[in-house]
């Protein structure tokens, strides 16, 4: 089962030990806490409401358990066969970040993960959280299909995209300076994952390969993980729009019978 990367002071939990986190008293007069378990279980209910099966889940928590990660991996026909689908959740205590959902991927030879701006959900701790959560869970989940088509088109144009070395670098920089897509410290990780991957499978002078040399060294932040690479796919998308309209050219024309073309 593959695991959530938690540095920093963070430690895998299961879901037993998250039940068993009190919450707290609010910081203040608008402040609402909810169970961290309230987000994983409305979740799963989402997903079971669409017929979505859960095929592992890890969790893990930070900060004495203010804050809490959840990921779930999702049975689904792939046929990149190099990735698949994933729904993340987090949630603070400490008004650190909202309680969410998001959709993505996660790579499976190193467990890379990488979400998308195209499925977000937060919602802030303030009064009537446990209403609006139903709603917003359920409305997110029905999307799922379409955003993870999404998601194919974007990778396979990714690994359609050949790459020197001088324009790899660019990325980096424009990524790290111009996007804020990692703190220029981290600068010289990405380059050296680039030069020397530490898989096999990230040879290849592709968009892939840089793409995940950066979610390589963005999981070691996973509180920052989200934010990181949903601005990585804005770089990267842009980087490779010819690759993404040649890949929605071809599902179009594998797909006549309808007018639902992804973007």
């Amino acid at each position: 089962m593959k695991q959530l990367y938690l540095h920093c002071g963070g430690v895998e939990a299961t879901y037993e030990e998250i039940k068993a986190i009190k919450t707290p008293k609010p910081m203040g007069p608008r402040h609402h806490p909810i169970d961290h378990t309230l987000l994983i279980d409305t979740t799963k209910q989402a997903l079971e409401d669409i017929d979505c099966a859960i095929s592992s889940e890890s969790y893990g928590i930070s900060n004495e358990g203010s804050e809490m990660f959840g990921l779930f991996h999702i049975e689904h026909d792939n046929p990149n066969g190099t990735y698949d689908q994933v729904v993340g959740l987090r949630d603070s205590h400490s008004q650190l970040f909202g309680a969410g959902l998001c959709a993505g991927a996660g790579v499976f030879v190193c467990d890379n993960l990488a979400f998308s701006a195209e499925i977000k959900v937060s919602r802030k701790h303030t009064r009537y959280i446990e209403r609006d959560l139903k709603e917003l869970l359920a409305h997110a989940a029905s999307q799922l299909a379409d955003k993870w088509l999404n998601q194919q088109i974007r990778y396979d144009a990714y690994f359609d995209k050949t790459l020197t070395n001088e324009e790899a670098h660019d990325i980096i920089i424009r990524a790290a300076i111009d996007h804020k897509a990692l703190p220029n410290a981290q600068i010289q990780h990405v380059v050296n994952e680039w030069r020397e991957p530490e898989h096999d499978v990230f040879q290849e002078r592709t968009a892939w390969s840089l793409f995940n040399a950066f979610t390589s060294v963005a999981k070691r932040a996973p509180t920052q993980l989200l934010d990181r690479t949903i601005t990585l796919h804005n770089v990267f998308d842009t980087v490779c729009r010819d690759e993404i309209k040649q890949q929605q050219l071809a599902y179009s024309e594998d797909n006549t019978d309808t007018d639902d073309v992804p973007f």
